[in-house]
């Protein structure tokens, strides 16, 4: 939404400040999932204490990487300009960082999708998820991994068809359950 130019700063911090961000003051790191071209998706890590971006890309394209460092320009001025509003700070005398000065940074060394894959997502999904109290990007994505985060998604009090999704998949189980029996009795 940031890099679509389509809502302004003022709106998305009304929308995600108290929900997603809290006061700079305590602010650790802002995660940012960002969708290049409808087709792959990266995180931009603000870390507000060592005042450095991270880009974190389970699948990067050298030929890419210039227009993503200048559209993780564009997301960190936008983000800046949010940042300056006194409701993100319980002190008048907080300095504003100024994230569009801090250092992009690609985390190296850290794990790969398959080029057959289409797991992108998940791999944003599992940093976001695991790496908000440790520093160490290189995560390891299988099918618990899959699985678990599409449990964690189902299973959310937020999640309004989490009650059809259960009843489909008891339903569907019971059927699996039953051709199981079918051939054990042959």
């Amino acid at each position: 939404m940031a890099l679509s130019g389509t809502i302004p700063s003022s709106q998305l911090r009304e929308d995600y400040k108290e929900a997603f961000m809290g006061k700079v003051e305590v602010l650790r790191k802002i995660y940012v999932p960002v969708n290049e071209d409808n087709l792959h998706w990266y995180l931009v890590i603000f870390d507000m204490n060592q005042c450095q971006v991270i880009l974190l890309d389970s699948n990067p394209d050298p030929k890419k990487k210039a227009s993503k460092i200048f559209s993780i320009k564009q997301l960190a001025l936008y983000l800046e300009g949010m940042l300056q509003h006194e409701s993100f700070y319980d002190f008048e005398s907080t300095i504003r960082p100024k994230v569009s000065e801090f250092p992009i940074l690609e985390a190296l060394g850290i794990g790969r999708q398959r080029n057959d894959s289409f797991d992108c997502g998940v791999w944003v999904a599992t940093w976001m998820k695991n790496c908000i109290w440790i520093d160490d990007y290189n995560i390891y994505v299988d099918d618990a991994t899959r699985m678990r985060i599409a449990i964690d998604l189902i299973m959310k009090s937020y999640n309004l068809k989490k009650n059809t999704i259960i009843k489909a998949a008891k339903k569907n189980y019971k059927k699996i359950e039953e051709k199981n029996k079918n051939l054990v009795k042959k």
